[in-house]
């Protein structure tokens, strides 16, 4: 590392009062003696603390003398905080409807596709439907199935559990589960070539679109829910052990009908948990060597026992201050020469102070091209030394991280630049031609960002998805084409690949069946059949490849085949049985093929893992498990599915670090050769924040406890002094019909007293005449009680009126909880609103009204069911949820205030405790009228009195009276618009002439 590049370019970042950052602010500069470019990333938050905006330093940059460009990503979310819309230059548009649980329903995209979501009764989804632009209908393209709860799924750990799944690729049946749900038996049948994707619901129509056969594994766990054994499809099996630390320790393979050989063992760590050696079934051991004072990793060897000096594999490690790759020496690979000029096995890497790749310089072999095509094959032994030089390649990036120009400088011979074309107000790219922009820059893409075609006149067909699920080879006028074809599961993993291709005016099939740890390949042009057992177990692969037919014609052949990998994962060399070489191959920075050798042709041809432990296609592309990445062009071809994970630019690859970084299946990259100091460093980064968190939650949580503990504690007080009025009055003074009269005068005054309370001050906000709007509503409100009587009939001489008595016992509690309420104020930290307007309240009011209809509304359908000891501490319960709730939800708020109290006991305010008593029995008198009136469009809908009504429909008015319940969580704010409309009214009469 150069320590003049990296002088005054600190990483910033701007924080604005929430305490979210709104600027990432970093210094680029490429090289000694350069000016030093400001680079600025920008975030753009709404009032909910939500990131609205994502602006990346290229397009922020335009922004300023385009006003109107768009930013990289722009997002919309619902009340609930879930993204509505997401606007990205990379991936278009994409607009999502959720369901009322938060289940997803409906998606549309900006290329006109359509995606619903269909769920039972208990929210399992059964079915998606898919409707392109083209398509003249939506097409089923999944189905799912559940087990009932009979004794028989019972025995197979299946109720209620998915037991079938029709996907892309065909149908996936989970036959059998674990103690710990996971899947322990399944099969997977294939959909026929030619049947189209569109499950219908019948199960034997179904049937009819799947192969007869079906490929079945097994999977056995322990009680820790390690993997023991697996049996595949083909009844070839693994066997695993694992050390007293958890840790896998060795693994066998029994082929079907075959002998149980170990595959690896005597697999050792360090006390950091890093591996240091372990033995490969071929005899060869590997060794890991960390330097001791952070961890990396600084040697990886493979030898033989009996052969310590003789190393297959010597990789040496060199970093720079950050842990950047800066040399890598392969000191097993011999130094060659050509045209008197050393060939050294090292590469060399160099950065800008943003880590990205900036040189790289290793060996290649000579007439390597600049396409995607793999260079000329290497046989052992060679001694041609013309066929190798060394090479330096440079590149260099815009603002956004594209990678705008691959320079590549052979030692001897000619080499070539590469440039690529990126759209002004986006990340989409095409190759430059002769030098000149590509022609139809902006058309090469859909716009949902997949790239439409590779070098040339080779299209690429994408499904609503946006997986790749067609690549065209050869183009052929009236005729078949060559392509490849690919499937997925309903977890977006390839489960299939289908190559057809023409020759001599014959077509062949060539097909890859992807199953759990199993390949079946099939190639009709040789006849072959081959199945493919495979085992990563980390910097050692194992695949064992077993003819069903052979493509020489002989018998079942069987052959293990052991890679060693570099820290990436690539393939780098592949043994034998006997530890003899098989093939090896190098690699460019961003992946392509810079030598390759092989035992022989037919060895070559079963060299199916490449680049970063992934395959590679016809098309040049390596498949990553969720996208196809191109290395000639150093970048994916459609964008990131996981969105912003790595980074705004949606297709750049491991943010122009390839050689540090490592993406394991398409979605963000991550760090190759993080040593113990840096995860102990991001562990404590990350209890930092939490730390940082916790310190901003914790009074939150405080006043959350404490509002808990008082507004439950007010509750049961209030409870009590209700039932305390109760049994003094109605259990000891015998009823009369004029005693009852009384009692509904007295419920009708209280009514009118906080009506008239309530709407005056409301009212008062608008107008001066507010008191007679007051008593309007007050003597609308008595009058309810003024004339009720009749209903009760003879009965009001031998029983109290029992809706006068609850509504009573209303009032008495709604005064006594205030009285409360204001005695306990001072125990424990509260949080009120401070200055915060009434506007700003409402989004967070709703908020908390949401969560107290949670229990409320549970409260009402199912509160009859809780046991009469119980029923006591329902209420009290209740609230004192709502109160944790209100608090935490209010407490988010930026201009929310914590007020931390002492243990004391408080003397009640009287303007509170009237303004709060008088609101507490408005609500008593809104929600009872509001319950009367549900019940009546009950019985009026129904035409049966509530007695004689349905179960289903008295949930259904419970569950109504619950949402009215929940409503009264909005009583502060109306109470804070009140008393404003109070000192509104009394402003007013003091400003008021005297006569």
């Amino acid at each position: 590392m150069s320590e003049s590049i990296h002088r005054n370019t600190p990483s910033l970042a701007a924080i604005d009062p929430r305490g979210l950052i709104v600027r990432n602010i970093g210094y680029h500069r490429s090289s000694a003696g350069a000016q030093a470019q400001v680079r600025i990333h920008r975030q753009v938050f709404g009032s909910t603390g939500l990131m609205t905006e994502q602006w990346d330093p290229r397009l922020l940059q335009l922004s300023r003398s385009q006003p109107d460009t768009a930013p990289n990503q722009r997002t919309v979310y619902s009340l609930g905080g879930q993204a509505l819309r997401t606007d990205s230059v990379d991936a278009g548009w994409r607009l999502t409807l959720m369901g009322e649980a938060g289940q997803l329903l409906e998606e549309w995209d900006g290329r006109g596709a359509h995606q619903a979501h269909h769920y039972d009764q208990y929210l399992r989804p059964v079915a998606v439907f898919e409707q392109a632009a083209n398509d003249a209908q939506a097409l089923c393209v999944e189905r799912l199935a559940y087990a009932s709860s009979s004794s028989e799924e019972a025995a197979r750990n299946r109720c209620g559990r998915m037991v079938r799944h029709d996907d892309g690729g065909g149908s996936l049946f989970h036959e059998v589960y674990g103690l710990h749900a996971e899947v322990t038996q399944q099969t997977r049948r294939f959909r026929q070539a030619s049947a189209a994707l569109d499950w219908p619901q019948p199960d034997a129509q179904r049937e009819a679109r799947l192969e007869p056969d079906g490929f079945q594994t097994t999977i056995g766990f322990n009680a820790l829910g390690e993997r023991l054994h697996h049996t595949d499809a083909k009844g070839n099996r693994f066997d695993y052990t694992y050390g007293i630390d958890g840790q896998p320790a060795s693994i066998f393979v029994t082929p079907r009908g075959g002998v149980r050989t170990q595959v690896l063992g005597q697999r050792r760590y360090n006390a950091a948990g890093q591996i240091i050696s372990e033995r490969a079934g071929n005899g060869v051991v590997r060794a890991m060597h960390y330097r001791e004072f952070d961890g990396r990793l600084r040697q990886m060897t493979a030898h033989l026992p009996a052969q310590p000096g003789a190393a297959l594999q010597d990789l040496r490690y060199d970093y720079d201050g950050v842990g950047n790759v800066v040399r890598i020496d392969d000191l097993a690979q011999p130094t060659q020469w050509s045209s008197n000029t050393q060939i050294s096995s090292a590469s060399l890497y160099e950065y800008d102070t943003l880590s990205q790749l900036t040189k790289a310089t290793g060996r290649e072999t000579a007439g390597n091209t600049a396409g995607p095509a793999l260079p000329a094959r290497v046989t052992f032994g060679s001694t041609d030394d013309s066929v190798w030089r060394r090479y330096t390649q440079r590149f260099s990036y815009d603002a956004a991280g594209n990678v705008l120009e691959l320079q590549h400088v052979p030692s001897s011979g000619t080499g070539f630049t590469r440039r690529m074309s990126v759209a002004a107000g986006s990340n989409h790219f095409l190759p430059q031609a002769d030098g000149k922009a590509a022609p139809g820059l902006g058309q090469g893409f859909d716009r949902n960002g997949n790239l439409q075609a590779l070098a040339g006149d080779h299209p690429m067909g994408w499904d609503v998805r946006n997986q790749l699920v067609r690549f065209t080879q050869v183009r052929r006028e009236g005729g078949n084409d060559d392509e490849e074809r690919y499937a997925y599961d309903a977890t977006g993993q390839r489960i299939l690949k289908r190559q057809v291709s023409q020759a001599r005016g014959v077509m062949h099939t060539a097909e890859v069946r992807y199953l759990p740890g199993l390949e079946i390949r099939h190639d009709s042009a040789t006849g072959e059949q081959l199945n493919v057992l495979n085992l990563d177990a980390g910097t050692t692969t194992v695949r064992v490849l077993l003819w069903d037919r052979h493509p020489s014609g002989g018998r079942q052949d069987v052959q293990i085949r052991y890679g060693l990998s570099d820290h990436l994962g690539s393939s780098s060399l592949e043994l034998g049985e006997q530890a003899q070489l098989l093939s090896q191959e190098s690699y460019y920075p961003y992946g392509g093929t810079a030598w390759w050798a092989a035992k022989s042709a037919s060895e070559a041809s079963y060299r199916f893992i490449r680049y970063s432990g992934k395959e590679r296609d016809a098309s040049g592309l390596s498949y990553y498990g969720f996208r196809y990445y191109a290395p000639w062009l150093c970048r994916w071809v459609s964008p990131d599915p996981s969105g912003d994970a790595d980074g705004l630019n949606l297709y750049a690859m491991v943010g122009g670090n390839p050689v540090t970084r490592v993406d394991a299946q398409g979605l963000a990259g991550t760090p190759a050769l993080e040593s113990p100091n840096d995860k102990q460093i991001r562990r404590l980064s990350i209890s930092r924040r939490l730390a940082h968190a916790g310190r901003i939650f914790r009074a939150r949580i405080q006043a959350a406890s404490s509002a808990a503990i008082r507004d439950g504690l007010s509750t049961y007080i209030a409870n009590a002094i209700a039932t305390g009025v109760d049994l003094a009055v109605f259990s000891t003074v015998q009823p009369t019909a004029q005693r009852n009269q009384i009692l509904r005068l007295t419920v009708a005054a209280l009514d009118a007293v906080s009506t008239a309370h309530m709407s005056t001050g409301i009212a008062g906000n608008w107008t001066q005449s507010a008191p007679y709007i007051g008593t309007v509503f007050a003597g609308v409100a008595g009058l309810g009680y003024a004339v009720y009587g009749d209903s009760i009939g003879d009965q009001a001489e031998h029983s109290w009126d029992p809706v006068a008595v609850q509504r009573l016992g209303g009032h008495v509690r709604s005064l006594s909880r205030e009285l409360a309420q204001q005695v306990l104020r001072g125990h424990g930290t509260g949080v009120s609103w401070g200055s915060t307007p009434l506007r700003g309240r409402v989004t967070r009011t709703a908020g908390a009204t949401a969560a107290y209809a949670l229990a409320t509304v549970a409260n009402a359908v199912y509160g009859g069911d809780v046991p009469a000891l119980m029923q006591p501490n329902v209420s009290p319960a209740i609230e004192a949820y709502d109160a944790a709730m209100g608090t935490m939800i209010r407490g988010g708020h930026p201009t929310a205030v914590n007020d931390p109290h002492g243990q004391t006991v408080q003397t009640p305010d009287p303007a509170g405790l009237m303004h709060g008593g008088l609101s507490r029995m408005f609500n008593q008198v809104w929600t009872h009228w509001a319950a009367t009136g549900v019940e009546a469009l009950a019985v009026a809908l129904t035409g049966l009195p509530q007695a004689a009504q349905s179960r289903g429909t008295r949930r259904m008015v419970m569950a109504a009276r619950g949402v009215i319940a929940s409503l009264t969580e909005w009583r502060g704010f109306f109470v804070a618009f009140a008393r404003r409309g109070y000192t509104t009214l009394a402003s007013g009469w003091r400003a008021a002439p005297r006569r």
